[in-house]
């Protein structure tokens, strides 16, 4: 393994480390996830060995169960190292435009911060590669530091197959650890933790022109916390889709449509499932326009 990507890995074991040392993340925003969702296989490095790398992600957003509409955004910046190994500091926000429900005005949220450590391409075999991807969770949203958030980390393991010019396949296996400094907080108990599984086909339709159909699977263990909290000491599933459609309008520049889907598994006492509903999953989902540019 080269050098840099040595180093990028000690400084990664070096931050993990020094939140091991204390004890034990709650709900999934929709830009954790749409961070999480982007594949490796439909990710284009520029030809630079080294430079500041940067990200904005813009995302109006209507929601047709509450009719609120909002932004759900991500901000990133960093340094790659080479063309298959980057370090990067990534902060997700919202605000708000229009909530039938509250008068909250612009409503700024800071919501989840994460380090990100890349390494693409540690193994290649023709068009078959593994990647290797970590996030190191800050409690940098209220709604976390209120649960007791302390960190979550989460380890991405990913499969890409590029099965011709048109399309990719990747698989990504993400177990997840996430510690709290309490069980729960209100009625709802807290997570220790959850594995992944992304299962995500990227098509190129035309030149500049990408779709991504991915579906996403959460097995989340909730801690002990109270016998008539939700979720004490039980699972829960969470099954959903995100596609979304992109055109390159400009070299750093992409301009887009997205639809995330609201959970497909119904859900019984202490989180077990109890059924399948997709028609509610679609008609209950969140319409994206997607804004994204890059340095």
């Amino acid at each position: 393994m080269k050098v840099n990507k040595l180093i990028a890995i000690a400084g990664l074991v070096l931050s993990v480390s020094l939140f091991a040392e204390e004890d034990n993340l709650e709900t999934v925003t929709s830009a954790e996830t749409t961070a999480a969702a982007t594949s490796e296989a439909a990710v284009t490095t520029a030809p630079a060995d080294s430079k500041i790398i940067g990200q904005i992600d813009i995302r109006p957003q209507w929601v047709p169960s509450t009719n609120a509409v909002n932004t759900d955004n991500t901000i990133e910046g960093g340094y790659q190292f080479d063309a298959d190994t980057s370090l990067s500091y990534n902060q997700e926000f919202s605000t708000n435009f229009s909530n039938p429900t509250a008068n909250a005005g612009m409503d700024l949220k800071v919501l989840d911060g994460f380090l990100r450590t890349r390494l693409k391409n540690l193994l290649v075999n023709d068009n078959l590669s593994l990647s290797y991807e970590n996030r190191v969770y800050l409690p940098t949203a209220a709604s976390q530091r209120d649960r007791g958030l302390i960190t979550a980390i989460r380890n991405y393991a990913t499969i890409s197959q590029k099965l011709n010019d048109t399309v990719s396949l990747t698989l990504q296996e993400i177990p997840v650890l996430y510690f709290y400094s309490q069980s729960g907080f209100g009625d709802e108990a807290n997570k220790g933790f959850e594995n992944r599984i992304y299962l995500i086909a990227d098509i190129n339709l035309a030149q500049d022109v990408s779709f991504s159909l991915p579906l996403l699977y959460y097995a989340t263990r909730y801690r002990s916390y109270a016998t008539t909290a939700k979720y004490d000491d039980s699972w829960g599933h969470l099954l959903y889709t995100w596609p979304e459609i992109t055109v390159r309008v400009h070299p750093n520049a992409e301009l887009g449509f997205a639809y995330m889907s609201e959970n497909f598994l119904t859900e019984g006492p202490a989180g077990a499932v109890n059924g399948v509903d997709i028609g509610s999953a679609f008609s209950n989902g969140t319409a994206q326009i997607v804004l994204r540019a890059n340095l």
